[in-house]
């Protein structure tokens, strides 16, 4: 028996409006609590939620999803129902997370992003560790090399090599909390864990200023 046939996958509806690309696949996807989905897919993470939610939606049960790396074409038929008209999606490349931290006590995944910002998604105590995992997992293949500059007062700038979108690396320069780029000793340090990283993953030298 299929994966499908067991466990529920999301609405028809939700996967339109997460507006896949084509040869883009769903490999996980999991009901929030409160409603929407989290999906997660092959170049990013999809967070589908109601604009206007409907009250008197009901709440569906099962949750973490393991789609088991499946195409994105959904069944119309889907048992699945989904009253609100009105759904967003959020859609986050996997160049743009960090990590991934579950919180299996409460159910939670708390997602960092590359602009220090967090998307915490809760899906009951319980769930949560099929889509942790995929999340990791998108997160390491998108990093190529990561060199850690350690700085004065314990402070870090991460610089790391990711693949693109189209499979190209570019350069990632993620600062830690507390860290000014623009100083003149910081800028330096940096500029010296780029160059070595450039040249470990094949980028030619960094344009000069």
């Amino acid at each position: 028996m299929s994966v499908f046939g067991r466990l529920e996958r999301p609405p028809s509806q939700t996967v339109r409006v997460a507006a896949l690309a084509a040869g883009e696949r769903l490999l996980a996807s999991a009901h929030l609590v409160g409603g929407g989905w989290a999906l997660a897919t092959t170049a990013r993470l999809v967070i589908v939620g109601d604009s206007r939610p409907d009250l008197d939606a009901a709440t569906d049960t099962d949750t973490d999803t393991d789609t088991d790396d499946v195409d994105v074409a959904v069944d119309p038929a889907s048992p699945v129902a989904h009253t609100t008209r009105d759904l967003v999606a959020d859609p986050i490349p996997w160049v743009e997370v960090v990590a991934a931290a579950l919180e299996a006590e409460v159910g939670v995944i708390d997602v960092s992003l590359v602009d220090g910002s967090q998307r915490a998604l809760l899906l009951g105590r319980g769930y949560g560790d099929r889509l942790a995992r995929v999340i990791r997992e998108r997160v390491q293949h998108s990093v190529l090399l990561t060199r850690t500059v350690e700085l004065r007062g314990r402070r870090t700038v991460a610089v790391t090599a990711r693949r693109g979108a189209t499979g190209g690396p570019f350069i990632q320069i993620v600062p830690g909390p507390g860290v000014d780029l623009r100083g003149a000793d910081v800028a330096a340090a940096v500029a010296e864990a780029e160059d070595a990283v450039r040249d470990q993953v094949g980028l030619g030298p960094r344009s000069r200023p």
